[in-house]
């Protein structure tokens, strides 16, 4: 899955395709959405929908614990007509990307 399997930070993938979503702030709803199923499973710190091909969203909860509930629900479930994919980012990865 992962190569780092400590970390409390997430990626997403195959959530959506932008070119497929009609409202004018379609990020906010996957946003919303995301941040609703992931904050039954623990604090979130940060989440980002990155608007590209891919459909990724990036979540880091407040701790690992939640981050592995969070791959053990997500990984390989169906979300519409996509299979969501879901791996652990290392934490200094993460920062670096958003800047923390």
């Amino acid at each position: 899955q992962s190569i780092d399997s400590t970390s409390s930070c997430i990626q997403l993938s195959n959530m959506y395709d932008p070119e497929e979503e009609s409202s004018s702030h379609w990020e906010f709803e996957v946003a919303d959405d995301i941040r609703e199923e992931c904050s039954k499973l623990g604090k979130i710190t940060h989440l980002h929908v990155q608007k590209n091909k891919n459909g990724d969203v990036y979540v880091k909860f407040q701790d690992q614990n939640a981050a592995q509930k969070a791959i053990d629900l997500f990984d390989g479930r169906w979300f519409g007509l996509r299979q969501i994919g879901c791996r652990y980012i290392p934490e200094n990865l993460y920062n670096d990307m958003f800047t923390f």
